[in-house]
């Protein structure tokens, strides 16, 4: 929360509402709503599981999928969201993946960044994507926008040493 704090302060959001609670087991701001939502959540659940309290919509024990439905039921009707998630979130078969996946395809989800693997290093080596959701946006269109990245300009080792070819500007434009 400190960290939080400091870090909204020092990009001028003076006083942010920033809020220390489980949100996967208490229940504790669940009919709270918000206009935007920026996450990058654990990927990781934690040793000897997740007691998660039953009100998400998705039947699951896995703390990514928790956390991506968390989030999508917590927009506002206009409300958007920029979620980093690993890639297992797009690829897992079992039944809470397939579930959260459809779930979004029909609310929210208008589009996919995958990135390369190593974008978190020296952190953390696993392949992300970023999904952006927008409720209304999402109901007006029948498709979804896929974006593959490859090159964020920097190299994928444990230095992450800038390199020329980035391509997350002609991401952000298309």
């Amino acid at each position: 929360v400190r960290t939080a704090s400091v870090n909204m302060y020092l990009h001028n959001f003076t006083k942010p509402d920033i809020r220390n609670h489980d949100t996967l087991s208490s229940e504790d701001f669940w009919d709270d709503k918000y206009d935007v939502i920026l996450a990058n959540p654990p990927f990781m659940t934690p040793k000897g599981g997740i007691q998660p309290h039953r009100k998400f919509s998705v039947k699951a024990n896995r703390a990514e999928v928790l956390f991506v439905d968390y989030i999508a039921n917590h927009l506002k009707p206009t409300g958007r969201a920029g979620i980093i998630v690993p890639e297992g979130i797009i690829f897992q078969s079992g039944n809470a993946y397939k579930q959260l996946r459809k779930s979004l395809i029909e609310n929210s989800l208008y589009a996919v960044v995958s990135l390369p693997s190593g974008v978190f290093n020296p952190y953390a080596g696993v392949k992300t994507s970023i999904l952006l959701l927008d409720k209304k946006l999402a109901k007006e269109r029948d498709d979804i926008l896929f974006v593959k990245v490859e090159n964020d300009g920097f190299s994928l080792g444990a230095q992450r040493r800038k390199i020329s070819g980035n391509q997350l500007p002609k991401a952000l434009e298309i």
